[in-house]
């Protein structure tokens, strides 16, 4: 499904303000490091002459500060900050609005849940690492994934193909018996022989949380973490099947352990997840507790984690959705004037401009510009509360 959307010739300023500041640094592939409640905290070098912009995003009030370089403001005033503009920007905010729609588009085409293959990526070639690629960060961040969260939990693979001019870096995860996880954009694949993964230690009295793939995972550390209760949950254990072909794996785990107070599933809400729920549950004796309900509305865990598109933004540009592929908008890449390289220059592409836009530029003195009430757009997701 596709959505065909409508955006007028001529973006305001005041218009723009009333996009997410966290979808555009989600579009611009902008990583944060951590999020606290309704606070995204950003730190990154923006350029080549090394400048570093440190910024706090408030999600609720759609509305950022820089402690460092004293300065503050909305949408628009945070892309004067990263100076994200062509060089002959008129005022004029099509270009940026069209990122952001592309952003949503892909949001909404990537799976709901990320399949475990039994492909093994394999050792040849490959190296892993402990420090993750900038661009590892910026692919994860597009599924609501902090770089703290992955530093904690993650390394990564480093493949090296000798038909292409650089190496491809991959986020990977750990499995059980010196194995691991590995994440090729939309699905994860054993680095060696597939097999379950269990973190934690074992003690006395404790919880065991129970998930299909480490995108669920990080995305429950990462609500743990934005939520503030990561010490009340420290004892858990978590057992991470990594798809179904692991599911006796985990089955006869569970068998081996009957001393934890509970076995909770986080399973997505799919024929397959109804499935591995059954045969847990059926390992603990019709003891466990299916935990779906809390991303209801979502496949999974971790589609809850990943940004939506606001209603009004919707209701405003949005003509469609369709099957037709051929019905869509023409392809960002192709038209969009704007790079999300952090490390070009001036965050600039061409000196491209149009006598439409132009004479839309002229009309803009009479638009008011960064006026009104800050939208209230924030991308809390709508059924909150843990009840774990």
């Amino acid at each position: 499904m596709t959505m065909i959307y409508n955006i007028p010739t001529f973006v305001s300023r005041s218009e723009m303000n009333k996009v997410p500041i966290s979808d555009l640094l989600t579009a611009m592939r902008f990583p944060y490091y951590e999020q606290v409640q309704s606070l995204r905290h950003y730190r990154a070098i923006v350029n080549a002459n090394g400048f570093i912009a440190d910024f706090t995003v408030n999600m609720a009030r759609n509305e950022w500060i820089s402690r460092k370089d004293g300065v503050h403001g909305q949408t628009a005033e945070l892309i004067d900050y990263l100076n994200f503009k062509p060089r002959d920007f008129d005022g004029n905010y099509h270009d940026h609005m069209e990122l952001m729609l592309n952003a949503y588009q892909e949001s909404e085409t990537l799976p709901g849940s990320f399949p475990t293959t039994t492909v093994r990526l394999g050792k040849f070639r490959t190296t892993l690492t402990d420090n993750i690629d900038e661009s590892v960060y910026e692919l994860m961040t597009r599924h609501g994934i902090s770089t703290d969260v992955l530093d904690q939990f993650c390394k990564q693979v480093e493949v090296n193909d000798p038909q292409k001019s650089k190496d491809r870096f991959l986020l990977a995860f750990p499995a059980d018996n010196d194995n691991w996880m590995v994440f090729c954009d939309t699905a994860w694949r054993p680095y060696d022989e597939s097999t379950i993964t269990t973190i934690g230690k074992i003690k006395k009295n404790q919880y065991c949380f129970v998930y299909d793939s480490p995108s669920d995972f990080l995305a429950m550390m990462e609500m743990w973490h934005k939520n503030q209760v990561s010490q009340s949950f420290s004892s858990t254990y978590h057992l991470i099947i990594n798809g179904r072909q692991n599911i006796e794996k985990a089955q006869q785990f569970i068998r081996d352990n009957p001393d934890f107070l509970s076995v909770k599933t986080f399973f997505p809400n799919t024929a397959d997840g109804r499935q591995m729920f059954k045969d847990i549950n059926d390992a603990c004796k019709g003891t466990a507790v299916n935990r779906s309900d809390i991303f209801k509305g979502y496949e999974s865990l971790a589609s809850r984690m990943r940004m939506q598109m606001p209603s009004d933004i919707y209701e405003k540009y949005v003509v469609k959705m369709s099957d037709n592929e051929e019905a869509i908008s023409p392809s960002l890449k192709d038209t969009n004037r704007l790079t999300t390289d952090k490390t070009s220059n001036s965050q600039c592409l061409t000196n491209q401009s149009s006598e439409e836009g132009q004479q839309e530029a002229e009309k803009s003195d009479k638009i008011a510009k960064g006026t009104g009430p800050v939208q209230n757009l924030t991308l809390e997701p709508k059924h909150k509360g843990w009840g774990l």
